[in-house]
């Protein structure tokens, strides 16, 4: 019974991914579409990421956009009590 490729990656993100490389060469896959399934995991992850840590980013920017601009003429106070004008 074979897999398709989209049928492996749905078992594996549902499993959590936590088969490793050896686990699916024991299973008779061909370690290089077990490798090339592994990058294409990898890389999604890092785009993730990536792109969740520019968001993050984006959304620190812009609260202190609002805090500093909401303050006024009043200052903002940061650390140890130094009100920035």
């Amino acid at each position: 019974m074979s897999t398709s490729d989209v049928e492996l990656l749905k078992r594996v993100w549902r499993e959590g991914g936590e088969e490793t490389i050896e686990d699916y060469v024991e299973n008779g896959i061909d370690p290089l579409m077990v490798s090339l399934y592994q990058m294409d995991l990898d890389r999604a992850q890092f785009l993730l990421r990536s792109y969740l840590r520019v968001r993050l980013l984006k959304v620190m920017l812009s609260a202190v956009r609002v805090v500093y601009e909401g303050a006024g003429d009043k200052g903002v106070f940061w650390s140890e009590g130094e009100a920035v004008d």
